[in-house]
Formats: C-alpha cells, sequence, structure tokens
C-alpha cells in the first residue's frame, strides 16, 4: 500500500493552493503512476527470484487506484497454491536395484533445484497435466503437488522490501513531474 505522508500534503496544498482540487489532482495521478510501477516492480522482481511466468503472477495481482476522496493506493495478490507444472519441471529416471523410477526435478527459486524420487507427469481425462505422487502402495490415489502462492512470492521479505522502497523513492518522484506537469498545463 502507498499512502501520501502528511509533509508531502502540506508541500503539495502549499504549492498549488490558487489552482482549484490542484494538490487531490497531482496526489490522485502521483499515487496511481506510482501503484502501477510498482505492479510492474512487483511481476519483474517475482520472475527474477522465481522460476514462474509473468502471465501467471500478472494474473493473480490488481491495482487498488487512489481517487480524489481516498488518497491511498493498493496493490493486492490473490490465488491458491500454484501446481508444479507452472514452474521449471524436468522429468527423468532413474535406475535403482535394476527397477527404472520416474523422478521429477523442479526449480521454484532460480538456482534451487530439488528432487521428487517419486514424482510424475500425468495427464488427467479432464486436459489437466501435473505433477503427481502416490499416497500408498498401490497405484491409486495419487494427489497433486503444488508451490508456493503469488501472495507467499510476494510476502519474499526481499522482494517486499524492493517494493516498498521503490514505491516510495517513485511517488517521490511523481509528486514533483505531476506539479510540473500542471504548472506548465496552466500557463500554456
Amino acid at each position: 500500500m502507498i499512502n501520501v505522508k502528511s509533509y508531502q500534503v502540506e508541500k503539495v496544498e502549499r504549492m498549488l493552493a490558487s489552482i482549484p482540487n490542484g494538490a487531490k489532482r497531482v496526489l490522485t495521478r502521483a499515487l496511481n503512476r506510482a501503484i502501477a510501477g510498482a505492479k510492474t516492480d512487483a511481476i519483474e522482481q517475482i520472475t527474477a527470484t522465481y522460476t514462474i511466468k509473468a502471465t501467471t503472477v500478472r494474473d493473480s495481482l490488481t491495482l487498488k487506484k487512489a481517487n480524489f476522496n481516498i488518497l491511498n493506493a493498493s496493490l493486492k495478490a490473490d490465488g491458491r497454491v500454484i501446481p508444479l507444472t507452472k514452474f521449471k519441471i524436468t522429468e527423468g529416471k532413474i535406475t535403482q536395484d535394476g527397477k527404472s523410477r520416474p523422478i521429477i526435478r523442479t526449480t521454484i527459486k532460480h538456482g534451487e533445484t530439488k528432487t521428487l524420487k517419486h514424482g510424475f507427469l500425468a495427464t488427467m481425462a479432464t486436459g489437466h497435466r501435473g505433477v503427481f505422487l502416490r499416497t500408498g502402495k498401490e497405484r491409486l490415489p495419487i494427489k497433486q503437488v503444488f508451490s508456493l502462492s503469488i501472495p507467499q512470492m510476494l510476502g519474499n521479505k526481499d522482494i517486499k522490501k524492493y517494493l516498498e522502497d521503490n514505491a516510495h523513492d517513485r511517488l517521490d518522484k511523481t509528486i514533483t513531474h505531476e506539479i510540473e506537469r500542471l504548472l506548465k498545463g496552466i500557463s500554456a
């Protein structure tokens, strides 16, 4: 969430006191541009950390934009845990005691590969493809393997800190830009 600090509001109101709704226009535009930039940063940071496609991340992020009455904007991530097939996976076989057994190697975070010794890829009758494990010694039942959700990825401390720092820096720059833009438009 990006909130406008009281000193920022006072500064903008002082500079634009002669323009009707000038401060609200500047702050609303600046907040909305800053939160849109934060969404882009979130997508970039998550895909740089995790081996997930940007479209998967983008689809789960929503913006709540600022308006004249509410001078704050927020970025919200929704979603459930994500199937392993949305990440980088490699199917292989391992020979053990003269028997060939399937294995799945998965890379959820860049540079961290994990092996599911008894995992296998399967396509269900519905066409859904996933990574599965058997729950017992019998052929059935099987259960699908999932990983993190987008909200959990967004909660990663490094990603969260980066986003917060960048959002506030971007807001400061954008407020200055929007003030200049508004003053330039009035004088023209």
